[in-house]
């Protein structure tokens, strides 16, 4: 068995071949370079913006935080919740209207039956009801937020 010299790589190690040097670079980031090639920019790039954006994020909703503004970084942080939980705004129907009204309704009556009788029974029976009106009325918030970010991109 002979053994082939093959020319290092500028750069390389000492004992390394060409292509042990290539394996051997930085690792890079699959969604930056996703990314990257979606929006037309290099992956490092995509890397570094992804790392500023969260730096960025943070501190424009502690700025926010600090100065009193929940109301506005509630409002900024939504589409990112909304992604992060997996939320799709459902579509505007009435059956998406009917099953918030009914919810809301149950919720009602639940309620009201907690104040009559609050025994464990009807508390967690609340408590329950209350995560399903959550629930609908999350996703209400969602349909109408999909609508208002489509008009307004139809306006721009």
């Amino acid at each position: 068995m002979t053994a082939t010299l093959l020319p290092r790589a500028a750069g390389a190690k000492a004992g390394t071949t060409p292509t042990q040097a290539k394996e051997s670079r930085r690792w890079r980031d699959p969604i930056a370079a996703e990314l990257a090639f979606e929006l037309g920019l290099s992956p490092l790039t995509m890397e570094h913006r992804l790392v500023e954006a969260r730096l960025v994020m943070a501190k424009a909703l502690a700025a926010m935080l600090a100065r009193g503004a929940a109301k506005r970084a509630e409002t900024y942080a939504e589409p990112v919740l909304r992604v992060l939980e997996g939320r799709d705004p459902p579509p505007d129907c009435d059956a998406t209207w009917s099953l918030a009204d009914s919810a809301d309704a149950k919720e009602d009556v639940i309620e009201s039956r907690y104040h009559r009788d609050p025994s464990i029974k009807n508390r967690q029976a609340y408590i329950d009801a209350l995560r399903e009106e959550r629930r609908h009325t999350t996703a209400l918030i969602d349909m109408l937020l999909d609508e208002q970010e489509r008009a307004q991109r139809a306006r721009s």
